[in-house]
């Protein structure tokens, strides 16, 4: 209660209580934290977050009719799925090329092979 007769003197000094108010970065913080998606490493995940964060909202500032909602069907990778809310459902692939087993080599051969 005391604190709250300095609050006129505070507001003159400091200006507005939201500009020092705690409770934004609070905010981020927890809202980036419900981002991580590897625990093996969140350090590095949560600044990863923050960084891609600030892209989207720099481009949002920037292009001003940006679509927000996430790509649309036609612009998404080959096999893709769309599921809403700004989410893309990617097909798994490999991040390196790598060299076929020999079973799954004749097989994809047979494939190709009964297709055409």
């Amino acid at each position: 209660m005391h604190s709250l007769i300095h609050l006129p003197q505070e507001v003159i000094r400091i200006g507005p209580l939201i500009c020092s108010s705690q409770w934004t970065p609070k905010c981020t913080i927890g809202n980036l934290g419900e981002e991580i998606k590897q625990h093996s490493d969140p350090c590095k995940n949560l600044s990863q977050c923050g960084v891609w964060r600030a892209q989207v909202n720099t481009l949002t500032a920037m292009i001003l009719d940006l679509p927000v909602d996430g790509p649309s069907e036609g612009h998404l990778p080959c096999g893709a799925k769309n599921v809403g809310g700004g989410f893309v459902l990617l097909c798994a692939h490999d991040g390196k090329p790598t060299p076929l087993q020999e079973c799954k080599a004749e097989a994809l051969c047979k494939l190709f092979l009964t297709v055409q």
